[in-house]
């Protein structure tokens, strides 16, 4: 997916062989059109490369991506073990759900499963929210610094950590250290967030702060036409270095993703 992209946006900074460095990608999409499938693609991709990640997985279950990565030929629990692959697990400690009632998302053969026992796995309370993510600040670093190639660190959906935050400042602050940390760290590091966006003002507030950190921003829509049974929406990418926007309308299948048709502004 996203080489295809660079190969028809001169300017967007990827390269399947020579992942980007320092990288901010900003990836929104809406109640209607879920864009998870961007980031089994971006994991599926490092790992495949033996790059470094370390995936914040706030909105889905060690299952899904279990299952999603294995149709792909991957299989995550080695990455896990060897640390090549570090999984914070903040969804199995969630409040706000009971395991029974799980969604099945994107047809998943298990709808749960526990993550290997070096995943780390926190829990969101009213009285620890900046030790909870001084912890995951802290479990970044020290995986950045084992990690080899170019590593990533993705957020699967940082709209599901704004619902469960009561201070928003904490959660502010919380991508801020990523983004400087990817900065600042030797190993140069890229950024993925993904967050899904409401009618909410001041989670609106707030992602219209982060995007303006972003170098790309990737927004998926539904369907402009409605028409295409194939189609299951419309890609728009916006490169920051040159204020182009280009427009793809996208297919997805049960283990790949395919670009259409495209058209820059």
């Amino acid at each position: 997916m996203f080489q295809r992209i660079k190969d028809l946006v001169a300017d967007f900074p990827w390269d399947d062989e020579v992942k980007p460095k320092s990288s901010f990608f900003f990836i929104k999409d809406t109640i209607y059109n879920n864009a998870n499938f961007t980031i089994s693609q971006i994991l599926n991709i490092y790992l495949k490369k033996n790059d470094g990640v370390s995936l914040i997985a706030a909105t889905q279950n060690y299952a899904h991506y279990l299952n999603t990565l294995k149709r792909t030929g991957q299989n995550i629990v080695p990455y896990i073990t060897r640390e090549q692959l570090t999984y914070i697990d903040l969804f199995s400690n969630c409040n706000d759900w009971v395991p029974e009632d799980l969604p099945f998302i994107e047809e998943t053969h298990q709808s749960w499963s526990e993550p290997p026992s070096n995943a780390l796995k926190l829990q969101l309370k009213d009285n620890n929210e900046q030790e909870y993510y001084t912890k995951i600040v802290k479990k970044i670093e020290l995986s950045l610094d084992k990690q080899e190639g170019n590593p990533s660190i993705i957020i699967d959906n940082l709209t599901n950590l704004f619902d469960r935050t009561q201070n928003k400042a904490l959660l502010y602050t919380f991508v801020c250290s990523l983004i400087q940390l990817c900065k600042t760290h030797s190993k140069k590091p890229s950024l993925f967030i993904l967050s899904t966006c409401t009618f909410d003002q001041d989670l609106q507030r707030l992602l219209g702060i982060i995007e303006s950190y972003a170098d790309s921003i990737i927004e998926v829509f539904e369907n402009p036409s409605g028409y295409q049974k194939d189609i299951a929406g419309q890609i728009v990418i916006k490169v920051k270095k040159n204020n182009k926007i280009a427009k793809f309308l996208y297919s997805l299948t049960e283990n790949s993703v395919e670009i259409k048709d495209t058209y820059t502004i």
